[in-house]
C-alpha cells in the first residue's frame, strides 16, 4: 500500500486551499501552507524528537513512554506530510488535532471533525495502525505497515 501522507489523511481531514487565481488567493494559500508546514515541523522538533531523547518524561506509573521504533514512525509521517504539501503546492495537511503517547509504547496522532475521529497509531513496533471512528465507534481499521 502506498503511503504517503495523502493516503494516511482522508479527505475528511484535509484542507484544501481555495480562491480565485489572484494575488490575494494565492498569497492567502502560500500563508496557510506555510502555518500547516510550521506546526507540522513544530510538532517533529518539540514533541516527538523530545520524547525520543527524553522516554523518562514520559514514564509514570504504568505509562509506557514512546518507543524509539515508534517515535521514529511518527516523525516519517510527519515528514511525508511536510514533503507533500511542499511537491503539491497549495495542498494542506492540517497537523494532528491531538498528539499523545498511547500508554504501551506507542504514539497517537489524531484529528477530530465534526463527530467524526480518524486516528493513526505508531505503535510500540513501529508499524501504523488508522482507525476511522463516529462517535465512540470504530467503523474502519486498517494496518499500514
Amino acid at each position: 500500500m502506498n503511503t504517503t501522507a495523502s493516503a494516511l489523511v482522508p479527505d475528511s481531514a484535509q484542507s484544501y486551499t481555495a480562491g480565485a487565481a489572484t494575488e490575494e488567493g494565492l498569497s492567502t494559500g502560500i500563508s496557510e501552507c506555510k502555518a500547516c508546514l510550521d506546526a507540522w515541523q513544530r510538532m517533529i522538533d518539540h514533541k516527538l524528537i523530545n520524547w525520543g531523547r527524553y522516554p523518562e518524561q514520559l514514564a509514570e506509573d504504568d505509562l509506557i513512554p514512546p518507543t524509539r521504533a515508534a517515535v521514529g514512525r511518527a516523525i516519517t509521517i510527519a515528514q511525508t506530510a511536510i514533503t507533500t504539501m511542499q511537491e503539491t503546492k497549495g495542498r494542506n495537511i492540517p497537523p494532528p488535532t491531538h498528539v499523545m503517547p498511547d500508554g504501551d509504547g506507542g504514539i497517537v496522532l489524531e484529528w477530530e471533525e465534526g463527530d467524526g475521529r480518524f486516528t493513526i497509531m505508531a505503535v510500540e513496533s513501529g508499524s501504523v495502525e488508522l482507525l476511522y471512528w463516529r462517535g465512540s465507534k470504530i467503523v474502519r481499521s486498517e494496518c499500514v505497515f
